[in-house]
């Protein structure tokens, strides 16, 4: 994934919190902003809970890497933050995978 193809600054992300709607299920929490781009832009937030920084680093590759091979999916024109929750430090790459379809589909970010 190209970095201008992602969220990159605390602005970005603030504006998708306060603007955007959010989904969750048990491995992660989706917030979606529309934004009629002709892009649609990822992030990927782990809180401090999920473990140390090895881990959180851990889970957002796999979230990044479950977004990947969804991505060609994806609907532009939408700004997506995933936050991954505790749960998902013990998920492998097929449930996040799961999780994070099952948060585009209820988002209407995909096809």
């Amino acid at each position: 994934m190209a970095r201008a193809a992602r969220l990159r600054k605390a602005g970005e992300f603030r504006a998708v919190f306060h603007a955007g709607k959010s989904l969750a299920n048990r491995l992660g929490v989706l917030y979606v902003k529309r934004t009629g781009a002709d892009v649609t832009r990822p992030g990927f937030v782990v809180g401090r809970r999920a473990g140390k920084a090895v881990q959180r680093n851990r889970i957002k590759r796999v979230f990044r890497e479950a977004y990947r091979l969804t991505a060609d999916r994806v609907r532009p024109g939408f700004d997506l933050v995933f936050v991954a929750r505790h749960a998902s430090k013990d998920a492998g790459l097929m449930e996040i995978m799961r999780a994070v379809v099952d948060l585009l589909e209820r988002g209407g970010a995909l096809r």
